[in-house]
């Protein structure tokens, strides 16, 4: 994540002229997508924080801001010179886009009772979760108002930290709600740009649990998918595995051809990971497989199948991809790791 946009501490009588969260690149991204907007455009950001966004946005129609507006304590400690934790910042994005000759309707409200009823919507700018729930919670309380084409961002939706936002955003993709949008932004960048489109009825669940558990679509992409894609994909495969469901996760595995970018994503994404603790061993056997899998060195110069479980797990994976029967399965073994 990147910090504020400053030369150091915040104070209320000198901010910043951009006080913003997102870095360059994000804010590169994002004016890339409100190029594609048509004219006078309606506009919602949940997360708005001090404007710095805000003012690109309410450039481009009509804007609508989601917040409860609470300096946090993290906040206060960051920028102890602007507000005390707790009080409100409402006043000072409101000062902020004054002074630009800007505006925004603003709806100060927790996520979680947040109701839209201002009309459709072209673009949606989701900067404040960073749960699934909560960005569940925000999709469905816009999802009626999407336009044809509405685009809607993700700060954190590439994010391997928020490995439960990444399996959700693809399931979406999978269903056909959202198609992912190429954006060519630089690695480090995390938005997801997603366009809306609405082919696929929304999910009528009513929490990201639900979704979450849905295997549907967790198959190997195309050789000449995006990085995001791939970053997306490979999240809900690990977020599979480490819920304990190896049956899909070494299903998904055996399917992928050898892949260096794989291998690259999956080595920022799982040491980043909680796995609950009955999962652990399982989950652990797993990860050893996906890098043994992926790795593009010699898979015939092995030690012994009996010189530890490690191996045992190599010298069984190796068999099962070549039709060999064995005395035990990769399948029973995961189930011994898992409970041990």
């Amino acid at each position: 994540m990147h910090g504020p946009l400053s030369d150091g501490k915040f104070s209320v009588e000198n901010l910043p002229e951009t006080p913003r969260m997102m870095g360059d690149a994000d804010v590169a991204l994002v004016d890339q997508i409100l190029t594609k907007l048509p004219p006078d455009a309606r506009l919602i950001e949940f997360g708005p924080w001090l404007g710095g966004v805000s003012q690109r946005l309410a450039k481009h129609g009509e804007l609508h801001v989601v917040d409860r507006f609470t300096w946090s304590e993290l906040n206060a400690k960051n920028y102890p010179d602007v507000l005390p934790m707790g009080e409100s910042f409402r006043p000072l994005l409101e000062k902020r886009l004054r002074d630009q000759g800007l505006g925004a309707q603003v709806h100060e409200s927790e996520i979680e009772t947040f109701e839209w009823s201002g009309g459709t919507l072209d673009f949606c700018l989701i900067d404040a979760p960073r749960t699934a729930a909560d960005l569940w919670t925000c999709l469905r309380s816009v999802s009626a108002s999407l336009t044809p084409s509405a685009y809607v961002l993700v700060k954190h939706g590439l994010n391997p930290a928020h490995l439960e936002m990444l399996a959700l955003i693809d399931l979406l993709i999978v269903k056909g709600v959202f198609e992912l949008v190429e954006t060519g932004q630089p690695a480090w960048c995390n938005i997801a740009a997603l366009r809306y489109v609405g082919e696929g009825a929304w999910p009528e669940v009513q929490d990201a649990d639900q979704m979450l558990s849905d295997p549907l679509g967790l198959e190997v992409l195309a050789e000449d998918a995006s990085r995001e894609a791939l970053i997306l994909r490979m999240g809900r495969f690990a977020q599979f595995a480490a819920l304990g469901h190896f049956d899909q996760a070494l299903l998904y595995l055996k399917q992928h051809p050898v892949s260096v970018q794989a291998l690259a994503v999956w080595d920022v994404i799982e040491p980043q990971m909680a796995v609950p603790r009955e999962h652990e061993g399982g989950f652990a056997a797993v990860a050893e497989l996906v890098s043994f899998h992926h790795s593009a060195r010699s898979k015939s110069l092995w030690a012994p199948a009996e010189e530890n479980l490690i191996w045992s797990l190599r010298h069984a994976w190796h068999a099962q991809l070549e039709g060999r029967a064995e005395a035990i399965s990769i399948e029973e073994m995961l189930g011994n790791s898992s409970n041990a």
